[in-house]
């Protein structure tokens, strides 16, 4: 995986993994659903912050190598 991964798996994991805990801990809620729903949690919403966080936005920047490659992109189906 680490081959194919424009991505700096040395340096990264612990700040990847602290951001994703700080949005997973943080505290959303419905008052209009909470008492029909016993023990929903909003944890798609959670992510979906974070997918379009300036936090995430900074940390790949810092740790993707290139940003604006895909490994289809690199590895077209034909050059296999």
């Amino acid at each position: 995986m680490r081959d194919w991964a424009n991505y700096d798996m040395e340096n990264s994991p612990h700040e990847i993994e602290a951001l994703v805990d700080s949005y997973l801990a943080r505290n959303y809620h419905n008052p209009l659903v909470e008492p029909e729903v016993k023990g929903v949690r909003f944890d798609m919403l959670k992510c979906l912050d974070l997918y379009h966080s300036k936090e995430l936005e900074a940390q790949v920047k810092r740790f993707v190598i290139k940003p604006k490659r895909s490994f289809r992109q690199d590895n077209p189906p034909s050059a296999r």
